[in-house]
C-alpha cells in the first residue's frame, strides 16, 4: 500500500527505486529530485532491507542508501547485516545512509554497520519511535532512537531535526549535509540546482 500512496508525489520525486520486503508490508525505498548518475542504477539488496543509488549533485556523484532492520529479538537482524555485508562495503567513497535501524545508537548491531560500512553515525536527532499503545505525546521524550543516520567521505552532515508527526508511528528526521564542489562541473550545474531550489515542497538537503 505504501508504494501506492508514493505514486501520488512521483512529480515531486521522478527518480526512484521501491525494495519490497517479502512479507509485501515493509520495505525500503529512495526518491529524489535529482537524477541518478550516468551510466548506474538503483538497486534492492537482499530481502527489500536496503535501497541504494549514485544521485548527482551537480557532478558530484554520492552513494545515497535507505536501510530498514528488523528487531533484535525475535526477529533476524543480526543474519540481515550478515547478508547486508557485501553492499555496505561496497558503499562508495562518498556516501550517506539513512533508515529505520530498529537500533539505538549505542546497540552492537549500528555498531556492527559502522564497520561493516566504513562509515560515522551522525548523533541521534532524538527519541523517533514509541509502541502505538502508548500517547504519541511521550514519543519526543520517552521513545527510542532507532532512526539512524551515517556519512562519509565528501559528505558532511550539518544538522538534523526531529520533523512534526506525519502519521507513521517514526517521526520523521530532516538532514542538511554539504558536499564539495566537483572538480569539473557540468556546464547546467547552475541550471540544476535553480531547478532544484524552485521544485515544489523542496527538501532541506
Amino acid at each position: 500500500m505504501w508504494a501506492k500512496e508514493l505514486g501520488y508525489i512521483a512529480g515531486a520525486y521522478p527518480y526512484r527505486i521501491l525494495c519490497d520486503y517479502p512479507n509485501g508490508i515493509f520495505g525500503v525505498a529512495l526518491l529524489s529530485r535529482r537524477p541518478f548518475a550516468a551510466g548506474t542504477a538503483p538497486r534492492c539488496e537482499p530481502r527489500g532491507a536496503m535501497a541504494t543509488a549514485t544521485i548527482d549533485f551537480n557532478g558530484v556523484p554520492v552513494d545515497v542508501a535507505a536501510i530498514h532492520l528488523s528487531w533484535p529479538w525475535p526477529m533476524e537482524q543480526s543474519w540481515q547485516i550478515g547478508e547486508l555485508a557485501e553492499p555496505l562495503a561496497a558503499l562508495g567513497e562518498t556516501a550517506i545512509m539513512a533508515g529505520d535501524c530498529n537500533a539505538v545508537p549505542w546497540s552492537a548491531a549500528v555498531r556492527r554497520v559502522v564497520r561493516l560500512s566504513g562509515m560515522t553515525l551522525m548523533p541521534s536527532a532524538g527519541p523517533t519511535w514509541i509502541h502505538r499503545t502508548l500517547p504519541d505525546v511521550l514519543r519526543r521524550y520517552a521513545g527510542l532512537p532507532i532512526d539512524q543516520v551515517f556519512s562519509k567521505g565528501g559528505a558532511a552532515i550539518l544538522s538534523s531535526a526531529r520533523l512534526e508527526d506525519t502519521g507513521s508511528d517514526h517521526l520523521p528526521v530532516l538532514v542538511e549535509f554539504t558536499l564539495p564542489p566537483a572538480s569539473d562541473p557540468p556546464e547546467d550545474a547552475q541550471k540544476s540546482a535553480l531547478a532544484a531550489n524552485d521544485a515544489p515542497d523542496r527538501p532541506r538537503s
